[in-house]
């Protein structure tokens, strides 16, 4: 399905119905609008894991501008800005109250530009393995450096920068992408990830040589007012666990959780943990969705 939405075609997902079955009748259950990580990926690196949720809320699942289903735009509107805007647009266009948010990694920092933009149209907010401000660049090296490769080093400095080349991109996966975890999945089973996900390259390589530099929303963090969770994977190089701590700080209502066994893909390394930990924080919140439209 497709929102027509700031001058391009968003392309969304649903899973799990909008009621539930009670004993008095039919309930509304809350909504989970989920932004996925990248810069440039998509929302089938939440799947299958994060379906398990749909028994006790309706998830919506999009594909940022420019990466996965969605349509392409100008080069200049992939910016964490505008995709926080996408989001609301979304919102309206679904006639979705007040939905939770969850933000994954880079869709964590949209996921705050959004909370800072639009502080009334959230009920929760969801922070995963993410930061407040480009700092993390400098930690995460740091971290990374002590146990990578001379190949790994060198395929993580060239995505981070925006400069990765076709030929980068198509060893990260056996090279580089091992690093995000504590314990690996085998490989076939990251080889299934990467077949199901559509790419955007070109917003990665736009985003962090021109949009990630200057992003910083530490000093902006107060004026989320809404109940939000921070999680994150203890051995997470990529946003240590120090940035989620800065969040919480920041953040006037936020808890943090951290996965022990963990690092930068606590859905996948520790799955039931991470849907308890969601599916407990979310109970309450969110309100019924109201799907007329269709691709």
């Amino acid at each position: 399905m497709f929102a027509k939405i700031n001058g391009v075609d968003l392309f969304f997902d649903v899973v799990g119905s909008g009621l539930s079955v009670t004993e008095k009748g039919l309930d509304p259950k809350p909504v989970l609008f989920v932004h996925h990580g990248g810069p440039g990926g998509d929302h089938s690196l939440f799947r299958p894991w994060l379906d398990g949720l749909q028994d006790k809320v309706q998830i919506v699942y999009f594909d940022h501008r420019g990466t996965g289903r969605s349509g392409r735009a100008d080069i200049s509107t992939y910016t964490m800005q505008q995709m926080a805007d996408d989001i609301e647009a979304l919102r309206i266009y679904l006639g979705v109250e007040a939905p939770v948010l969850l933000g994954v990694s880079f869709g964590g920092m949209v996921a705050l530009h959004y909370a800072v933009r639009y502080p009334d149209s959230l009920s929760k907010l969801i922070l995963s393995n993410t930061a407040p401000s480009y700092e993390y660049y400098e930690s995460s090296f740091k971290r990374v450096a002590e146990v990578a490769s001379a190949e790994q080093m060198e395929l993580l400095t060239a995505r981070f920068s925006g400069t990765s080349t076709p030929e980068q991109n198509a060893r990260w996966g056996e090279v580089a992408d091992p690093l995000y975890y504590r314990t690996t999945p085998p490989l076939a089973e990251r080889e299934a990830v990467w077949a199901r996900m559509i790419p955007g390259p070109e917003v990665a390589e736009h985003v962090m040589k021109n949009d990630m530099t200057s992003f910083d929303l530490r000093a902006q963090l107060g004026a989320v007012h809404i109940p939000t969770l921070v999680v994150t994977g203890r051995y997470d190089w990529v946003t240590p666990p120090s940035q989620s701590e800065e969040i919480v700080k920041g953040i006037p209502h936020a808890n943090l959780h951290v996965f022990e066994n963990s690092g930068h893909g606590p859905l996948v390394e520790e799955t039931d943990e991470y849907l308890d930990v969601i599916s407990r924080f979310i109970q309450t919140g969110g309100h019924q969705i109201n799907i007329e439209r269709e691709d």
